[in-house]
């Protein structure tokens, strides 16, 4: 990247979905008129808690099952975001990592046997569904283990679930200021819960006044971002930080009613996630052709994008991330995982070769062809360009050192230019000797140079070793 370039560093692709005035109003407009929770549907249940986070979620469900029922042991997958754990970590929960994909492994079974377990905790990563092994699950009932589902990541409930509590975060994946729910298999956990749960907001005031200002508060932050553009966190493949946010105790005052509104766009929201996955993953292949995106069959929460991590990528992934690409990573993995030198390998592993996408309702397919364009053309504004006229000969040259050349042919018979294109093995590597990308490549370097002549780009060129 040369120091010259400008770099566009913001781009109008927000992280998440957007609260929308005109909703804002018409949810309220309904509330007036129906006082029912539509958003039950959803997730198939009426033994239903609303907390503002699932971090707060997961600390009230840890104090009902150690003061109620003696339950103090907790096992949670090393494939988790370490943030989601902030508030259990200050009780007396003993936390045990167990490597996620034994999931379906009789291993775990092994692994549960030789330490006193009373919570079991999966995730549902990205919206789908993870299932646990028979006799694993045969296990957890026999010991009478606490199975935890994380399904934070899922827009609805799935149609069967074996777990005694579900965990779901609608303000992830709704235009709402905040919002977790805690679902119970159990009628009479739910109604011991409840109870609980009342008694534990008689210790708090809930100062409505304050959440009406933290409300109008992110509303105009995020109008404001909408118009200016955001900037998005940098890449980093080596130890994600958590970001520290404020946690509120009580539901935003727009939350419940937002969320009852957004039932009845379950359909076209569902629709428009797979949409923005599939754009993503037909534009990009393009431009980045060492990305990979896996044939979709459940709803997103956001694009998992996969790669073979090489020093040389990692470096071009964070360039897009500055020109604008809204690339992310997840989770930021817990310091016990991060540290461990024998164990853990695959979390690891999977954090460095996988990044993400925003694929929510409120972008759509133009939008994410537009930015990858803009983008792209970034990218080859970052190369220094050599034109020869006289050698009709073209360098590309990176921090110095020449990657590659165009080599201007003339062909008398049919009285054309042709374009043979050389560059260095490295850099065809990298990019999986994709001939579609070279192509692109090419046509944006001439593009660029604004040469008049009309050069024809054979759909065969040779690539040669520079």
């Amino acid at each position: 990247m040369t120091q010259t370039q400008k770099i566009n560093y913001k781009n109008r692709i927000s992280l998440y979905p957007l609260m929308k005035t005109k909703n804002i109003f018409f949810s309220i407009y309904k509330a007036f008129k129906d006082k029912n929770d539509h958003y039950k549907i959803l997730y198939k249940s009426k033994n239903l808690i609303l907390y503002p986070r699932s971090t707060l979620s997961l600390l009230r469900i840890y104090q009902y099952l150690s003061i109620f029922k003696s339950k103090r042991t907790i096992f949670i997958p090393d494939f988790i975001c370490n943030e989601s754990l902030s508030l259990l970590r200050r009780t007396n929960a003993k936390i045990i990592f167990y490597e996620h994909d034994l999931l379906k492994s009789k291993k775990l079974i092994s692994i549960l046997k030789s330490n006193k377990v009373d919570i079991f905790l999966f995730v549902n990563y990205f919206g789908k569904i993870n299932r646990i092994n028979s006799d694993l699950l045969e296990y957890i009932n026999r010991k009478n283990i606490t199975l935890i589902e994380d399904s934070t990541h899922c827009l609805t409930a799935f149609e069967k679930s074996f777990s005694d509590i579900e965990i779901y975060s609608p303000h992830k994946l709704f235009g709402i200021e905040d919002g977790s729910i805690i679902k119970f298999k159990d009628s009479f956990d739910y109604k011991q819960f409840k109870n609980f749960d009342i008694a534990l907001k008689s210790n708090y005031q809930d100062f409505k006044l304050r959440r009406i200002i933290d409300f109008l508060n992110l509303f105009f932050k995020r109008k404001i971002r909408k118009y200016f553009g955001y900037k998005y966190p940098k890449l980093n493949f080596n130890n994600h930080n958590s970001s520290n946010y404020k946690i509120n105790y009580s539901l935003g005052v727009m939350s419940k009613r937002l969320f009852n509104l957004y039932y009845e766009k379950i359909d076209f929201i569902k629709k428009k996630r797979v949409s923005n996955f599939n754009s993503w993953k037909k534009n990009l292949k393009l431009i980045l052709p060492f990305l990979k995106m896996e044939n979709l069959e459940y709803i997103p929460y956001l694009g998992i994008v996969n790669f073979e991590n090489t020093k040389e990528r990692t470096k071009i992934l964070k360039q897009y991330n500055l020109y604008g690409l809204p690339f992310g990573n997840w989770p930021d993995l817990p310091p016990e995982v991060v540290q461990s030198r024998d164990k853990y390998k695959n979390a690891k592993r999977r954090f460095k070769n996988q990044i993400t996408l925003p694929v929510h309702q409120d972008i759509n397919s133009k939008i994410i062809e537009n930015c990858i364009e803009r983008c792209f053309e970034e990218y080859i504004n970052s190369f220094k360009i050599v034109y020869s006229s006289t050698k009709k000969e073209i360098k590309i040259l990176e921090n110095g050192k020449i990657i590659g050349k165009f080599l201007i042919f003339y062909d008398s018979k049919n009285n054309q230019n042709i374009l043979n294109l050389k560059f260095y093995k490295k850099f065809k590597d990298t990019y999986c000797d994709s001939r579609k990308f070279f192509y692109k490549l090419g046509r944006g370097i001439i593009k660029r140079l604004l040469i008049k002549k009309q050069f024809n780009f054979p759909q065969n060129f040779v690539l040669k070793l520079y």
